[in-house]
């Protein structure tokens, strides 16, 4: 497994991800998966848990990254397990900075991960299909413990793949909708977070 880089609090590139990476955007993703554990109107809980899968991780760099901050500088997020999702016929050699147990694979770009319905987070890292985010979006309402979709990526590209993330039929009272760009959540100033959770999951049923 490929040895992980030192993040800075500036955003920077990283031969491996697309995304910027900082220690501010594992700062602002732990922040919202505490959130995200308690739920509205509860008092923090004594310790936070829960899997967040991330679809077409590539190189997994950002999920490893944010799997150690999440498990080794935050006690409390101990049972906090995140995992990633591609397409490859071996992980070891697509999934470089994933160990073997968190590292997932799928059969195609139209297949989706079996470990997104043990999910309570699910994370699109600058995804390349509109479609592939359609299913799952399709998939969600039947899957209880999903509460939150974070997405992250150009903010040029958001328009593409809004209206999937913000489909009548389920995004009314029962989400909540949030946009940071930029420095904001730790990325670049080019790129965005689109992150929508769950208020109310019995209402989708």
């Amino acid at each position: 497994m490929a040895d992980l880089p030192v993040l800075s609090d500036t955003p920077l590139s990283h031969p491996n991800c697309c995304l910027s990476l900082s220690s501010r955007l594992l700062e602002t993703l732990k922040s919202l998966f505490r959130n995200e554990s308690r739920g509205s109107g509860e008092a923090e809980p004594s310790s936070f848990s829960g899997l967040v899968l991330s679809v077409g991780c590539g190189s997994g760099l950002l999920e490893n990254l944010l799997h150690t901050y999440l498990t080794q500088e935050e006690p409390k997020m101990t049972s906090m397990r995140v995992e990633g999702a591609e397409v490859a016929t071996d992980a070891s050699t697509i999934m470089a900075y994933l160990p073997e147990d968190r590292a997932n694979t799928v059969a195609g770009t139209w297949a989706l991960c079996r470990r997104a319905e043990d999910a309570t987070v699910l994370m699109f890292v600058y995804p390349r299909s509109v479609d592939l985010v359609r299913r799952y979006v399709d998939a969600f309402l039947g899957w209880d413990k999903v509460r939150t979709i974070v997405w992250l990526g150009p903010q040029a590209d958001w328009e593409v793949f809004r209206p999937e993330l913000e489909k009548q039929h389920w995004l009314l009272e029962t989400t909540q909708v949030t946009i940071r760009e930029g420095a904001e959540c730790g990325i670049g100033e080019y790129e965005m977070m689109a992150v929508l959770q769950v208020i109310d999951h019995k209402s989708l049923i």
